[in-house]
């Protein structure tokens, strides 16, 4: 298991300040990976949500990029 999988429990429920402490994210870079697509959310409300599960396909697909993207 990598380490996002001991941070981030897949059928939790995560606000943007959970993530932004958590990961140490800015909100420019939850904002980005929203609006290109990348990375799924819910909003109720004016509150944005996130399943675990679609942070883990997030970072992993970024990751997975990156790593090709080098080579």
């Amino acid at each position: 298991m990598d380490i996002w999988g001991r941070l981030i429990e897949p059928d939790a429920i995560y606000t943007d300040g959970d993530i932004r402490l958590a990961l140490g994210l800015t909100t420019a870079t939850l904002s980005r990976a929203r609006r290109d697509g990348r990375l799924r959310y819910s909003r109720q409300g004016r509150t944005l949500l996130y399943r675990g599960s679609w942070l883990l396909d997030w970072l992993e697909r970024d990751a997975s990029e990156r790593d090709g993207g080098e080579r």
